[in-house]
Formats: C-alpha cells, sequence, structure tokens
C-alpha cells in the first residue's frame, strides 16, 4: 500500500509538471506573439524616424 501511494503520488506529480509546462508555453507562445506585434514592420521604423 506504501509503494502503491508513491507511485500515484508521483505520476501525480509528473501530471502537474506536464500540465504547468503546457502553461508555461502557451504563456510564452503569447509573450512572443505580443512582441511580434510591437515589432511589426512600421512600428519602430516610424519611432526612429521621428
Amino acid at each position: 500500500m506504501e509503494l502503491f501511494g508513491q507511485v500515484k503520488s508521483a505520476g501525480f506529480t509528473f501530471q502537474n509538471q506536464s500540465i504547468l509546462q503546457g502553461i508555461n508555453l502557451s504563456v510564452l507562445w503569447k509573450i512572443s506573439e505580443i512582441e511580434s506585434a510591437f515589432l511589426a514592420p512600421g512600428y519602430f521604423g516610424a519611432k526612429t524616424e521621428k
């Protein structure tokens, strides 16, 4: 019973890590999406030319 509980909690931890990694990846993807929107041609061009 003790071993089973350890295996179960290890599986649960692994599952949580995968979920967290998925969240991190989607957050990073959103950030890069926002960055590319700001770095779109013309944004910095307009700023530096003035």
